[in-house]
């Protein structure tokens, strides 16, 4: 059976490299990837090589590896033939995202369509008209009137709002930060600039939550070298190592 003599690390002899894989924050040894590249190169190049996969919540790169070849050493070609996953890591399982999402995207948006260039400035307090809770102002955008309170704070949605200079703004929602807009698109789903003072009119916003799922969405539709072509693979790759 394939991988029942073949084990990592393939070649000691060849000098390793540390590499991060997914998202691990620990280097790890392996041989070093740039003697891969012109075998692996094939492959990807080559679509009799290879198969389209979608990842399933909530498999690991071994348990695709084993799914695929019966061995869970094969997960680190899935990271070389796929730019994406080698750029940004293996996708998270659903669990793994709303915990990540959450943590990443921790506080309070006010939406607001006053002025405020010149006001609400970042380490102001703020103050809601009704609720009376208070927030400290880290970030703003312009752009689309959003202004960023630390921490999550349950203010009224659309009340008003007093800053420590004395200023005050109404507001027209107010959101935890991911389920906040991070920007417009129009129905053909074009990102689009809006104006801060009339709003987005009938074009639709992207929160942040929904932008990062759908990344990590993407990430799971990959390719991986076909199961008979891993044995060619193999013994390719033995020989140009040799060679080395």
């Amino acid at each position: 059976m394939l991988g029942e003599d073949f084990n990592m690390p393939f070649f000691p002899n060849y000098p390793d490299a540390l590499y991060l894989f997914g998202n691990e924050t620990d280097p790890v040894e392996f041989p070093n990837l740039v003697a891969y590249s012109e075998i692996l190169d094939k492959v990807k190049n080559n679509s009799s090589f290879y198969q389209k996969y979608t990842i399933q919540n909530p498999e690991r790169p071994d348990s695709v590896s084993y799914r695929f070849y019966r061995n869970p050493n094969y997960h680190w070609t899935f990271f070389y033939l796929n730019d994406n996953l080698r750029e940004s890591g293996w996708p998270l399982t659903n669990a793994q995202f709303d915990e990540k999402i959450a943590d990443d995207f921790p506080n309070t948006v006010i939406e607001t369509r006053n002025d405020i260039f010149n006001s609400f400035l970042v380490g102001q307090t703020v103050t809601g008209v009704e609720s009376g809770k208070t927030g400290t102002i880290i970030k703003r955008d312009l752009n689309i009137g959003h202004i960023f309170i630390e921490g999550s704070i349950d203010f009224v949605s659309g009340e008003g709002f007093v800053s420590s200079a004395d200023q005050s703004i109404s507001s027209v929602a107010t959101y935890e930060q991911k389920d906040a807009p991070l920007y417009y698109v129009d129905g053909d789903g074009k990102i689009i600039s809006i104006d801060p003072f009339t709003g987005p009119g009938s074009n639709n916003s992207v929160t942040y939550s929904e932008y990062y799922r759908k990344r990590n969405e993407e990430l799971k539709d990959i390719i991986v070298m076909k199961p008979d072509v891993m044995n060619q693979f193999i013994s390719e790759f033995t020989r140009t190592m040799r060679i080395v």
